[in-house]
């Protein structure tokens, strides 16, 4: 099985591509949209494009999939990473707030 794709025709089209078939998705925002093809993943029991690996471990760790069900076994350094992010963004805000 070929890995799932995400078409999108105008603006609110959206269509996950298997093989050569293309399914409709019943949403009306490309967010959506993204959550069926991550899900389809797991539908169809297919691995992660190499190339998108870690967007792919974003996912999960925005999707809070528990470890056990993960591919990228890199979200734990995703998850620091995330943090890391969050903590300088708040250091930041309290530096804005006391200039």
């Amino acid at each position: 099985m070929v890995q799932p794709g995400l078409l999108v025709l105008g603006k609110d089209k959206f269509f996950i591509k298997v093989d050569n078939e293309a399914i409709s998705l019943p949403v009306g925002c490309v967010a959506e949209a993204i959550g069926y093809l991550f899900a389809s993943f797991f539908v169809f029991n297919c691995h992660y494009p190499p190339q998108l690996h870690l967007v792919y471990g974003l996912f999960e760790e925005i999707f809070e999939l528990p470890r056990a069900k993960r591919a990228v076994r890199a979200a734990i350094s995703i998850s620091n990473f995330l943090t890391k992010i969050s903590t300088t963004a708040e250091r930041t805000a309290q530096v804005a707030q006391n200039a």
